[in-house]
């Protein structure tokens, strides 16, 4: 190794252990990034303790790899839904190829996490992700609200819409799917449907105008 190489790879070790020492502090900060394909949908939280490091270009680098690297996650729930949640245990030791001039080359996501956090002297956290499947016959529409860059924002609404017949054009469902999301995002429905209204909020009394 040259002496150069020598430093960074002192630096990174120093690094690591500060950013291990900022773990238990309070990261509620952060990013959700959306990847999507033909038949998925990813999206993900990357946590952080400042909103100053949730607008930095490494970290919201790191959070579209992720969001990209979730949609090779498999689904081992076979949920009806469609939608496949996942936390750190399922996802932090797949591998990413990262390409950025501060954080490069193949790695596990928790170590790509660990070297950001060094880098932004943060504690910088993965909390959770969801994987939505497409429908046979159907689309995926996805939006982001207070978005920076694509890909990129702090309320995400992911919206599946099935269709019947061949004709359909479905670049238009996917149009109305995403203004759907949009409403979604702006009504912060609680629930899906009636029948999955919990009895507790369905005995709240509801305050009326005489």
């Amino acid at each position: 190794n040259t002496p150069l190489e020598a430093a960074q790879k002192d630096l990174r070790k120093r690094g690591k252990v500060l950013a291990s020492k900022k773990s238990s502090r309070t990261a509620a900060e952060g990013t959700l990034a959306v990847a999507q394909d033909e038949g998925k949908v990813a999206v993900i939280e990357l946590n952080c303790e400042t909103d100053f490091v949730a607008r930095n270009d490494i970290f919201q680098y790191l959070a579209l790899a992720m969001a990209k690297r979730a949609l090779l996650v498999e689904d081992s729930s076979q949920q009806v839904s469609g939608v496949f949640p996942f936390g750190p245990e399922l996802f932090e030791d797949l591998k990413l190829n990262l390409d950025h001039p501060k954080v490069n080359g193949e790695t596990t996501v928790s170590n790509a996490v660990t070297e950001v956090a060094a880098i932004m002297g943060e504690n910088v956290k993965f909390r959770r992700g969801f994987l939505m499947s497409k429908p046979s016959a159907g689309v995926l529409s996805a939006y982001l609200h207070t978005s920076p860059q694509p890909g990129l924002g702090r309320i995400a609404g992911i919206v599946s819409l099935e269709v019947e017949g061949g004709n359909t054009q479905l670049e238009a469902v996917q149009r109305v799917g995403s203004e759907i999301a949009m409403h979604v995002v702006a009504a912060k429905p609680l629930f899906l449907s009636k029948d999955l209204v919990s009895s507790e909020a369905s005995d709240e009394p509801v305050a009326q105008s005489a």
